[in-house]
């Protein structure tokens, strides 16, 4: 396998994150398709769900399914998997901007509950995710960079 674009080991944990939402989406779709009527006859419903959903489990296991193990930089094909990647990104960056919106109140709460306080984390997590997401988007854009 050629692995044209690095997963910074510092983003691999989002990354990985990001193909869960992804993977609970195409799921999720997934079961729509089948409580349809005559889904039998009709398997071009499951074709790109299926796709995404084979996807999402393959760059799961590039990426490494355990949290618990230290992230490791991670090569991917981007013409094989760049498109998933892209879109499993893309889905995730607004919840991590969501996070990152309510750190404040969140801190708040956690020092009440006698918790450190996360928001710097948060906003470097932000960041390195923004970068990560730009170096996607280019390299898409022109896989020679």
């Amino acid at each position: 396998m050629s692995t044209d674009l690095m997963v910074p080991a510092d983003v691999v944990a989002d990354v990985r994150e990001s193909l869960f939402c992804l993977l609970g989406g195409a799921a999720e779709a997934i079961v729509h398709s089948l409580e349809q009527p005559q889904r039998e006859y009709h398997p071009e419903w499951f074709r790109a769900d299926r796709r995404e959903l084979e996807d999402a489990l393959a760059l799961l296991d590039i990426a490494g399914w355990d949290a618990a193990l230290d992230s490791q930089a991670t090569g991917l094909e981007l013409a094989r998997y760049g498109p998933t990647l892209k879109q499993a990104v893309d889905g995730y960056l607004p919840v991590l901007e969501d996070q990152e919106a309510e750190a404040d109140l969140s801190d708040e709460l956690r020092v009440a509950e006698r918790k450190p306080p996360r928001k710097s984390e948060i906003v470097e997590r932000v960041t390195r995710f923004r970068k990560f997401a730009t170096l996607v988007d280019q390299r898409l854009a022109d896989p020679r960079e």
